[in-house]
């Protein structure tokens, strides 16, 4: 299934460049497993879709170009907090009570500016619009995640190629 997306600027647009990604989709008795085929080099504001299954966990990524510490908030679509990393440690505090003991990130792979996490447990109304936007310097870049929930299991390949502006 191929979907192509454009982002439209929160800021005066810079020239854009395109990008690409191939996410895996594999669903098993495991759960789902999304993971990136290519890489998006500039790691600048994309809209991404990933699917999970009822019960099962699903990937929600998220890459920077800025070099840790950054802060990162993962959000849903009626702006809950769904995980804050504060110079690069989670922040479980505000975390929304929808969210608690269901999210997990990547600590070690902060390091290589890899802000992605696990959603657990999913439950049919997760699915929805989820955005993680990453600060650094006064400067701001969101990835925007579409989750859709079902309840059977699939595998897929798809792409989504999409035009990159700064946030």
């Amino acid at each position: 299934r191929t979907r192509s997306v454009q982002t439209e600027p929160e800021t005066e647009p810079g020239p854009p460049s395109s990008v690409s990604w191939c996410l895996l989709s594999i669903s098993g008795a495991a759960g789902v497993f999304i993971s990136p085929v290519f890489c998006c080099p500039s790691g600048i504001c994309l809209d991404l879709v990933s699917e999970g299954q009822v019960g099962k966990s699903v990937l929600l990524p998220c890459n920077s170009t800025k070099s840790p510490p950054v802060d990162v908030f993962w959000r849903d679509e009626k702006e809950n907090n769904v995980l804050d990393i504060i110079q690069d440690k989670p922040d479980l505090e505000n975390q929304d009570k929808k969210y608690k003991g269901r999210v997990s990130s990547f600590p070690s792979q902060f390091q290589n500016k890899n802000y992605s996490i696990v959603l657990e447990k999913l439950e049919k109304n997760d699915a929805g619009n989820y955005k993680c936007s990453i600060v650094s310097d006064g400067d701001r870049v969101t990835t925007r995640v579409n989750l859709t929930v079902s309840q059977t299991a699939a595998g897929l390949l798809f792409c989504i190629t999409a035009l990159a502006q700064p946030r």
